[in-house]
């Protein structure tokens, strides 16, 4: 399968993260089970959304690592946005996200992120 028509199924799967979001939010009662199964979809609809806006933006403006370097690129960008979002919208269940600890946790996931990018410059 080519990364383009994997890309374009995740984004079909994203969108229908997004949708069971809405639908849970819209029909359950906001228990701690409910919270639980809200960072799980968020993950995923994080995850399933922006790996192919990355992939789309590094297709336009990067340079390419080759078909495996490529999806797994937009993968690890993908994961490392979905645990830092994650992180935040468990603090702000809990009670404890203020706007410096978010940009606090944005700027570690975008540290991670360019060590990871200097390391792929180093192997290329």
């Amino acid at each position: 399968m080519r990364n383009s028509t994997l890309m374009a199924v995740f984004l079909l799967l994203g969108l229908l993260c997004w949708a069971g979001l809405v639908y849970l939010m819209h029909s359950t009662y906001p228990d701690a089970r409910a919270q639980f199964v809200f960072l799980a979809i968020w993950a995923g609809a994080m995850v399933l959304t922006a790996a192919p806006l990355s992939y789309l933006f590094y297709q336009r403006l990067g340079r390419s690592l080759g078909r495996s370097g490529d999806l797994a690129r937009v993968l690890r960008q993908g994961l490392l946005l979905a645990i830092a979002t994650g992180v935040m919208v468990g603090l702000q269940f809990l009670g404890f996200l203020r706007l410096g600890t978010a940009l606090v946790l944005l700027f570690i996931a975008v540290l991670i992120e360019i060590a990871f990018a200097l390391q792929e410059g180093v192997r290329h």
